[in-house]
């Protein structure tokens, strides 16, 4: 240990050390106690895809390089319905959206582990693919018009993950605001706190040490069969949720004002996420553990960038 530490420093290390010596994770950031919760989160988003009578819920996730969003995207390139893609144009989606359509697969959610491949091309392309996902995930036609191509497909709702760095998502918020995309998406930010930096520094010297080989498992994911019908019958409940989606919007545009998003597309996704924590846990009915699991998951929805 450093022994220019500072005392709270070396507490802090110590007892990253004990958490480490009897913790049964090996080096992977998201199973880190504090990178569980968006690990929860994400698993949700993809559940709901599988609820009867309601829209896929998509996210993005916002923090600086280097925090494990990519990582946390990759455990579900192999899920049922998920289409991965590293990078693509509006033309190269509705290829693959076509190809799955024409063959019965299940389109539930597209993942793009890091949006800013999908910035960096031409503005034209960028504005194209931007309005081709707003009409995905929400209204549930995929369709383009354009001087070469002229294509449409009912009835697809996709919801959509991904992720950006802090720097590139409020520099182009204000766009997404005035077309409306974060209205569609749930933003979730972060940082790490000095803990948690330790915590994952002291696990890559661990894995280094004894030759490990540095990767992340993949999600297993058992779905349904078919998609299934969850009720939600607390009125009590369903009040809580309903009040923290309008007042949540408050917090998830930099200096946005409240008309501007009124946060009904955001309550729509959280009795989904309600509805589908339960799913998850082969329960058909919300139950109180639901709705406190999607509360603590609202505390990260906003652009305070809170530590873990």
């Amino acid at each position: 240990m450093d022994i220019n530490k500072t005392k709270g420093e070396k507490l802090i290390y110590n007892n990253i050390y004990k958490i480490h010596r009897k913790s049964v994770y090996g080096y992977d950031e998201m199973k880190t106690i504090r990178m569980k919760l968006f690990k929860d989160f994400l698993d949700t988003v993809v559940w709901t895809a599988w609820l009867k009578d309601s829209r896929p819920v998509s996210s993005i996730l916002i923090a600086l390089p280097e925090h494990c969003k990519t990582m946390l995207l990759e455990k579900y390139r192999y899920c049922d319905g998920i289409i991965y893609l590293a990078d693509a144009t509006a033309r190269g989606l509705q290829e693959e959206l076509s190809t799955r359509y024409n063959n019965n697969k299940p389109i539930n959610h597209i993942i793009i582990p890091d949006f800013l491949n999908i910035l960096s091309r031409q503005q034209s392309s960028v504005r194209m693919m931007l309005g081709f996902l707003n009409t995905i995930i929400y209204d549930g036609t995929a369709s383009i018009k354009t001087h070469y191509t002229d294509f449409k497909l009912q009835s697809i709702n996709s919801g959509l993950i991904t992720c950006i760095t802090t720097a590139k998502f409020l520099e182009k918020s204000k766009l997404w605001e005035n077309i409306g995309f974060i209205s569609r998406v749930i933003p979730i930010s972060y940082t790490y706190s000095l803990k948690t930096k330790l915590e994952i520094a002291e696990e890559i010297k661990r894995s280094a040490m004894k030759n490990e080989t540095l990767q992340s498992e993949h999600a297993i994911c058992q779905f349904p069969k078919e998609k299934e019908l969850v009720t939600f019958r607390n009125e009590q409940l369903g009040n809580q949720i309903k009040e923290i989606a309008l007042l949540l919007p408050q917090q998830m545009l930099p200096n946005s004002k409240r008309e501007m998003v009124a946060g009904f597309r955001l309550e729509e996704s959280l009795f989904s996420l309600c509805k589908a924590e339960a799913l998850k846990n082969d329960r058909y009915d919300v139950e109180n553990g639901d709705v406190d699991k999607v509360i603590e998951y609202t505390k990260y929805m906003n652009l305070q960038f809170k530590e873990v």
